[in-house]
């Protein structure tokens, strides 16, 4: 639930008077932030005052919530100011009074006809731009792609793209998000077909089909996930073939079933296959978000070719393990609010 938390300043009180306790007001305003209860905050440029947009799961835990509580005595709870909560849920809003014309320029994009905002509609449809608008638990997920114990030893820093995935990892679980493992499976060669075949050859360097020897097996000792990583019982794990996760496998199906639009993904191989799984992805309609630092790659220049064409070609974001870790790990409460 969404609510409006308005602090009016009481008559004879100035800037000098509350100045003393603005940072701590700032800083705690910033913890809840993190947390996922404050969502939008706005200050007046023609007279003192803010309007806070938080999310809670009702109106009496609004009540209850510490918008002010680092300091002893911070601004609005020393008498200075007093508050007015308004339940119009965003649509109709007695603070009409906060218009374009009196918010401090820094905030004339962030208020708009349709409400206090910030994500773009249009056609009855949200359409998310920034990084906390796309990531939320009830409709991002997160994949973790091919982080097998064979595949994590073919490249250098295998051990730190893993340690990265794992403080992703961690924060999604913290945060409440769904968590999707991929696995590359080898076929038997009796059974892998031309493509399969063919693909092996060049990995392998060989001229022979006979001499293919495939390392994906499922009984074989490179198959499983890295053990600092593995999936727990309530996540679920993809085996697949191909290099989009999406071909030939029922991710696409479960995603949407469970009512998923975007989802991260970081592992291995970026140049390999989280490039055409990012492809694949758009192609469906979702939006997805590249960890850049926790892809690991076998040719780097070729990854960051990938990286490059994905960004000129528009749809997906790309943002460091840093900023996922903070979206991620702060959302477990936007949840619970909704």
């Amino acid at each position: 639930m969404k609510i409006i938390a308005y602090d009016r300043m009481k008559p004879g009180v100035t800037y000098e008077t509350i100045e003393p306790y603005l940072p701590e007001e700032v800083a705690n305003v910033w913890r809840l932030w993190k947390a996922g209860i404050v969502r939008e905050n706005y200050a007046r440029a023609d007279e003192l005052g803010v309007v806070i947009v938080f999310e809670v799961e009702s109106v009496e835990a609004a009540s209850d919530t510490p918008m002010t509580s680092l300091s002893p005595r911070p601004a609005s709870s020393s008498g200075f100011s007093s508050r007015f909560r308004c339940l119009c849920r965003l649509k109709y809003c007695s603070t009409h009074g906060w218009t374009r014309k009196n918010l401090t320029t820094a905030q004339l994009y962030a208020l708009s006809p349709k409400g206090f905002n910030n994500m773009e509609h249009a056609f009855g449809l949200g359409i998310p731009l920034t990084l906390a608008e796309v990531c939320h638990p009830h409709r991002t997920a997160v994949i973790v792609y091919d982080m097998q114990v064979g595949i994590v030893s073919q490249i250098s820093d295998g051990p730190r793209v893993v340690a990265c995935v794992a403080s992703v990892l961690e924060a999604a679980r913290r945060g409440g998000y769904r968590v999707f493992f991929t696995r590359h499976m080898s076929l038997p060669n009796e059974v892998a077909g031309v493509t399969q075949l063919r693909t092996a050859m060049e990995w392998q360097r060989i001229d022979k089909v006979e001499k293919v020897s495939p390392p994906f097996l499922r009984e074989a000792p490179g198959f499983p996930i890295a053990p600092e990583i593995a999936p727990l019982p309530s996540e679920a794990v993809i085996d697949k073939i191909t290099m989009s996760a999406f071909a030939g496998s029922w991710l696409d199906i479960a995603l949407r079933d469970c009512g998923i639009n975007s989802f991260v993904i970081l592992g291995i191989a970026l140049e390999v296959g989280i490039e055409p799984t990012v492809r694949h992805a758009m192609d469906l309609g979702y939006i997805p978000v590249i960890v850049t630092d926790a892809c690991g790659y076998g040719n780097q220049e070729a990854a960051e070719r990938s990286l490059a064409a994905l960004k000129f070609t528009g749809g997906s974001l790309q943002r460091d393990s840093a900023a996922l870790i903070e979206i991620l790990g702060g959302t477990s409460q936007r949840a619970a609010a909704d």
